[in-house]
Parts: C-alpha cells; sequence; structure tokens
C-alpha cells in the first residue's frame, strides 16, 4: 500500500501542476504508466482488472490508499489465500478487500474488491 500511495501522491501532484499551467501531460502520463507497471508487476498477479489503472492512470485526493488513515478491519486465511479487509476514514469511506495468495516465496495480490452499495463484494482495479 505504500508504494501505491507514494505513486499516486506524487502523480496527482506533477499531474495537477502540469494541467494547471497548460502543458501536455502525455510524458508525464509515460513516466506515471511506467512507474505503476513496475509496481504492479511486484505486488500483484497479473490481470486485466489488476492492471486496470494503467489504462487511465486514475488519481486523486485523498488517495485511494494510505496506510495513514485507511483501517485495517479484518484478516482471514482459508485455502492457501489471506483477505485483508480496510476501510477509509477520509473521502469516500470506502470498505474493500485484498486477496493475497503466494508465488513462491512472496505474498502477491490476487484481486482487490470494494463493498459495494448492495452490500455486495465488487472486483475492482488496483
Amino acid at each position: 500500500m505504500l508504494k501505491m500511495n507514494r505513486w499516486e501522491r506524487d502523480f496527482y501532484q506533477k499531474k495537477r501542476n502540469a494541467l494547471g499551467g497548460g502543458l501536455d501531460v502525455t510524458s508525464l502520463d509515460e513516466r506515471a504508466r511506467k512507474h505503476l507497471l513496475e509496481i504492479l508487476e511486484q505486488w500483484a498477479f497479473q490481470d486485466k482488472t489488476n492492471q486496470g489503472r494503467l489504462i487511465d492512470l486514475g488519481c486523486s485526493d485523498p488517495p485511494t490508499y494510505d496506510p495513514e488513515t485507511d483501517v485495517e478491519d479484518s484478516v482471514e486465511s482459508s485455502g492457501g489465500e489471506v483477505v485483508f479487509t480496510f476501510h477509509q476514514t477520509v473521502g469516500l469511506l470506502t470498505v474493500f478487500r485484498f486477496t493475497m495468495k503466494r508465488s513462491g516465496e512472496e505474498w502477491k495480490i490476487k484481486k482487490k474488491e470494494f463493498l459495494n452499495y448492495k452490500d455486495k463484494w465488487q472486483r475492482s482495479a488496483l
């Protein structure tokens, strides 16, 4: 979460400043996409949903992931997977969870889901 937080904070500020100055953001987007891909390849299994943020490079303030304000609600382990559930305390107050699975000697994110308005878990891009 910390690497995603740093990426999002940095990119948000740079993009906002560039857009506010009327600058072309093409090269900024390309660098941000490359850096985000490196993070996702290190920490997540590669699939189209996990890599969905690479398409639009979504970023916000407050950031999507914030270890200082997001609160861990529970940790469950079943069938070789571990599920961490969190809720945001600022912004949209989203409840979300990460399913982690071992890949060799490392744990990686298998999927992220958020609790939608129908109280159902819905798959989400990282």
